[in-house]
């Protein structure tokens, strides 16, 4: 049993600094937005003055008086910039917390209950950066049938008490961990139900390649000056900056 017992804590340390090492690519996820916002900005106003330089060149005044207003209103947005690098370098501070914060379920049954909150919150953290579609495969992927005993459990504020099989009427991932959170319920380490919760938080910090993707495919776009910055998806990934929306603002107007 101490063998066991030894296994299951040495796998558990494991998976936990491989969770936390996951949930810190959403750092280099952040900094690729960075990045393409400020590239966004130098992309856009280049477009601007080329129009400006166009125009004057064919005494097209009013598309120069516009062109210029496009400019202007380009290199204002482009001032903040200092801005958006703070709060980028604040998010990954906040990142750095949050992912030693969810990868507190290395511990399963033996979490403190005071530390129990944060590790929720933390799921919550990445799972509002995550794209839908990583959501999506959590509330569709089925509990395993192993996984369902309430031998796999821990109720961490009465670990003496035994816990209850999860009910019929959980039936994915999602409803799973939400059913684990309402419960005040954890994992036992070495057991199915372990395996496949921390399979659930993988998913959730392998988001990150997801949501750096498209940034990185329209840098590329950028680089070849085929760029469409419009497609929804990235008016979403922009939608919470400062900088991103007075950069969509006139370029908007620049359309």
């Amino acid at each position: 049993m101490a063998t066991t017992t030894a296994v299951s804590s040495t796998t558990a340390t494991s998976v936990g600094q491989n969770l936390e090492k996951a949930f810190q690519r959403w750092i280099d996820a952040m900094e690729m937005e960075s990045k393409y916002v400020i590239a966004l900005g130098d992309y856009k106003k280049n477009q601007a003055l080329g129009t400006l330089r166009e125009a004057v060149a064919a005494g097209q005044i009013a598309k120069a008086r516009h062109a210029a207003t496009v400019v202007r209103e380009l290199e204002n947005a482009m001032l903040g910039v200092k801005r958006h690098r703070r709060r980028v370098t604040n998010r990954i501070r906040t990142i750095e917390f949050k992912a030693a914060d969810v990868s507190l379920v290395r511990h399963g049954e033996n979490l403190s209950p005071d530390l129990l909150g944060r590790m929720w919150a933390g799921l919550a953290f990445f799972s509002r950066l995550a794209p839908q579609e990583v959501i999506n495969k959590l509330s569709t992927t089925p509990i395993a049938k192993d996984a369902r005993d309430g031998a796999n459990y821990c109720l961490i504020r009465e670990p003496s008490v035994p816990c209850s099989s999860v009910p019929e009427t959980v039936n994915s991932m999602a409803g799973l961990l939400t059913w684990m959170q309402t419960n005040r319920v954890m994992p036992r380490r070495g057991k199915p139900a372990f395996a496949q919760v921390t399979a659930a938080f993988s998913q959730v910090a392998a988001g990150a390649e997801g949501y750096a993707r498209p940034l990185e495919a329209s840098l590329r776009e950028m680089e070849q000056g085929v760029l469409d910055a419009w497609k929804p998806m990235m008016l979403a990934i922009l939608a919470d900056d400062d900088v991103s929306k007075a950069i969509i603002k006139a370029s908007l107007d620049d359309k």
